[in-house]
């Protein structure tokens, strides 16, 4: 088979895919009045915390020819007709083998997928705009590219969206009303092994939510216009909440014992040594993982109308991971699962988090 270089502007590296995927746009013309179809039943939303494997979960499922991979032009490729399994499961490993210093979510971004371009629009997860758009804007803002449009309109395979917050998947749901959620949980101790850096955002996010839960437990805040979300931390949005909320935050982190409630909170602990890398796990006896696996349970990113809910321990081990995706395969009725994909797919993906893991 005749090979080229081929780049997915925005998306990978260099990477080798069969020469006739080069020509791929010369039979394939994407009509200029087609508009996102938000009725679309083909929606697959992954809930999880960041950091909890969720990305890889959607392109476990995307190998299936039933659904299409989290790039506009990869999944115009397909819908070509010139893009199968094999090749699917070639990108992914190269996004792998070109990751190096830092994870960088297999080199997909939403800019090459849905179209939105965060060096004009808000980040997700750092500031509060992004959920707070009304629908028109959400709509007209967000899903801009023009080919992710035309696979809503297509409406034959499958794709996928990712949620990390409450008000992420409240938001998503209001918009695509007949999207199918998968949710995870117990994501913490995957989490730990993998040694996850959450951003600064992402953690002074994750205090405010905890100082409050542990506010409304102090007092009766009833009359107290709870915030839903605090936002960025350089607390532009805590600012223009309202006067009641903001006294009621301040005074008590004013009190130290306070505060060292909500660090403990925060704090991850286990009752036995944990593992530093996932080979090491692997060298644990049965009793030891059930302990490790039954502490620090989790269900916060669990949707309680999803069609799946995944265990992030599943991932500690290989065959348990295969035989739920496999799962999963079933409960949507998609085709095509091959193990052996699968399985090559999962190994690169833990090798290479080991190997970023040993980097300081």
């Amino acid at each position: 088979m005749d090979v080229c270089r081929y780049k997915v502007e925005g998306a990978f590296n260099h990477f080798e895919l069969p020469s006739t995927i080069f020509y791929y746009h010369s039979g394939f013309n994407i009509p200029v009045d087609k508009v996102t179809n938000f009725d679309s039943d083909k929606v697959i939303i992954i809930h999880s915390d960041t950091g909890a494997g969720g990305k890889f979960l959607a392109h476990s499922l995307s190998l299936s020819s039933d659904c299409v991979m989290m790039n506009s032009k990869l999944a115009m490729m397909q819908l070509s007709g010139i893009l199968n399994q094999k090749q699917k499961l070639f990108v992914l490993l190269s996004s792998l083998d070109n990751t190096h210093n830092e994870w960088n979510h297999f080199g997909f971004n939403d800019i090459d997928w849905i179209g939105v371009d965060y060096t004009t629009m808000p980040e997700k997860l750092k500031v509060i705009d992004y959920y707070f758009l009304n629908d028109y804007e959400f709509k007209t803002k967000v899903y801009t590219n023009k080919e992710f449009q035309y696979l809503t309109v297509n409406n034959t395979k499958y794709f996928f969206h990712t949620s990390h917050s409450p008000e992420e998947l409240d938001k998503l749901l209001s918009v695509w009303k007949n999207a199918k959620v998968i949710s995870l949980k117990n994501e913490k101790l995957f989490k730990y092994i993998r040694k996850f850096k959450h951003s600064y955002a992402y953690n002074c996010q994750h205090k405010l939510k905890n100082i409050w839960n542990l506010i409304s437990k102090e007092e009766d805040i009833n009359c107290v216009d709870a915030p839903t979300y605090f936002g960025a931390p350089d607390g532009r949005h805590f600012n223009n909440l309202p006067e009641n909320v903001k006294t009621t935050v301040k005074k008590y982190l004013n009190d130290s014992e306070f505060v060292k409630r909500v660090n403990e909170v925060a704090r991850i602990g286990y009752s036995s040594p944990v593992p530093k890398s996932f080979s090491e796990y692997k060298s644990l006896t049965k009793k030891q993982k059930s302990i490790l696996e039954n502490e620090n349970l989790t269900e916060e990113y669990v949707y309680k109308d999803s069609i799946f809910v995944w265990d992030c321990n599943w991932y500690l081990d290989e065959e348990n991971t295969l035989h739920n995706i496999k799962n999963i395969y079933n409960v949507l009725g998609l085709c095509g699962y091959n193990e052996s994909h699968s399985r090559s797919f999962y190994k690169s993906w833990i090798n290479k988090l080991e190997e970023i893991s040993k980097i300081d």
